[in-house]
């Protein structure tokens, strides 16, 4: 190659690059500096990049409907994750007041119990105290246990 070939190469090269430069920038192309490098480096280059920008290369513009669409999806989509977060702290209180109200009913239960025996000795006691009285009776009455039991009409 002579110095005359290398040197319109490398303005072909050039202007191809400016032309690829300028055309994605204006139409917004994905990649553009990957498309001017390549087309610098390999004049080829230029003739792919016309075709990928013909078919994919620009970014998709979305009418007012489908922005419209977008914008609700995100709304929806942000009230779905407000809505379960709400729920889980919503799961949360009632996990910690069904573990309250367990405690509660265990400290009832043994209250409950405790009560009941209190309540049981309290009974024996007046049990006792009743079987004292009657005998206490007999003996004034000198009468055996069973007649003060009958007199008194109380029954075991």
């Amino acid at each position: 190659m002579t110095a005359t070939q290398i040197i319109i190469k490398t303005i072909l090269n050039i202007v191809a690059t400016y032309f690829v430069y300028k055309d994605s920038k204006k139409n917004n192309i994905r990649h553009a500096n990957f498309w001017i490098i390549g087309t610098f480096l390999f004049l080829p280059t230029a003739i792919i990049y016309f075709i990928y920008k013909s078919t994919a290369g620009k970014k998709t513009k979305l009418s007012k409907r489908q922005l419209v669409e977008l914008e609700v999806k995100k709304r929806r989509k942000a009230e779905l994750e407000k809505i379960a977060l709400e729920r889980s702290k919503l799961d949360n209180v009632e996990n910690v007041e069904k573990e309250q109200n367990q405690e509660i009913l265990a400290e009832l239960e043994e209250l409950r119990a405790k009560r009941k025996a209190e309540k049981e000795a309290k009974m024996k006691e007046l049990r006792e105290e009743r079987l004292e009285q009657q005998k206490e009776h007999a003996r004034k009455m000198k009468v055996s246990l069973n007649t003060a039991k009958e007199k008194m009409h109380i029954d075991d």
